[in-house]
């Protein structure tokens, strides 16, 4: 999923947070249970999961994601640089593409108070009327914030108060820049991506989809695929993968498997972001070779 949405919180707010606050870093992979403060460095951000929840940012993806095993439906915590709070209006103003597949629309324009942007969302899947309870802030570092609690439309109460409890869980830091990423050469891209996994997840209303691809320091490439559940138990619904001899060429990545065939993935760059084919991939530590 590219959910590129900015958070967004008010300075008041910020001001009005205690000095100290313990904050654990969120780390791609691990899960985080109930009342932890989980935080952003690069984003100056933290928030407190919210009861009977737990949450967990999958290898490769931009949005951090809640679940329940007593509560239906999902939470999405998103951030990114954003221009202004009109930028951030005009977002809030628009339908909000989930995945690609589901698409929550707006009911009304979004509500302006107190630095703060309140949106209410709908979308049908499988016949279900789901509600979409959005609290974006966009912070005096140029960070927009959204938190989108999303469930059965019966319950838009419920989802509202999530979304009201975590942003009035928000606390802020001064971001921390991360270093940009070398490209744009075959050995640029050669030294970015050799001895890395490549890691790219889409989700979509409690599903995820992913690729990982190794890249080992050898020359030999290992290719894994999955969907299925998102939460406790994943029960995948598809899996493949394979293997071969890994090189690149003219910004590309080519894999070439035993049998001749070979795979092509362009190369780019969006700011520090690694794109393959138009989509990002995480660059991230390979558990298989070196």
């Amino acid at each position: 999923m590219v959910f590129t949405m900015p958070r967004i919180v008010p300075l008041a707010l910020a001001l009005a947070v205690p000095a100290v606050a313990q904050v654990t870093e969120i780390q791609p992979g691990q899960t985080y249970q109930a009342g932890t403060r989980g935080g952003v460095t690069s984003l100056g951000v933290s928030f407190v999961i919210p009861e009977e929840w737990t949450g967990t940012n999958p290898q490769g993806a931009d949005v951090f994601f809640m679940a329940s095993e007593t509560r239906p439906g999902l939470i999405l915590v998103a951030g990114d640089e954003i221009g202004s709070m009109q930028e951030a209006i005009g977002l809030l103003s628009e339908p909000l593409d989930i995945d690609g597949t589901n698409v929550l629309q707006p009911v009304a324009d979004p509500v302006v108070e107190d630095g703060e942007l309140t949106q209410t969302y709908r979308l049908v899947v499988d016949g279900q009327e789901l509600t979409g309870e959005a609290h974006v802030f966009v912070s005096p570092h140029g960070i927009g914030l959204a938190y989108v609690a999303i469930g059965p439309a019966d319950l838009a109460d419920y989802y509202w108060a999530l979304a009201t409890e975590l942003a009035g869980s928000t606390r802020l830091t001064t971001p921390v820049a991360q270093p940009r990423a070398a490209g744009g050469s075959d050995g640029g891209w050669d030294a970015l991506v050799r001895g890395y996994k490549l890691h790219y997840i889409t989700s979509s209303m409690g599903y995820s989809n992913q690729e990982e691809i190794d890249l080992c320091t050898d020359g030999s490439f290992a290719k894994t695929g999955d969907g299925g559940a998102f939460g406790g138990g994943v029960s995948a619904a598809w899996q493949d993968g394979g293997s071969g001899q890994w090189a690149i060429s003219n910004g590309r990545l080519l894999l070439t498997y035993p049998d001749g065939q070979v795979e092509s993935y362009d190369f780019s760059l969006d700011d520090t972001k690694l794109l393959l084919n138009g989509y990002r991939y995480f660059r991230v530590a390979t558990d298989r070779c070196r």
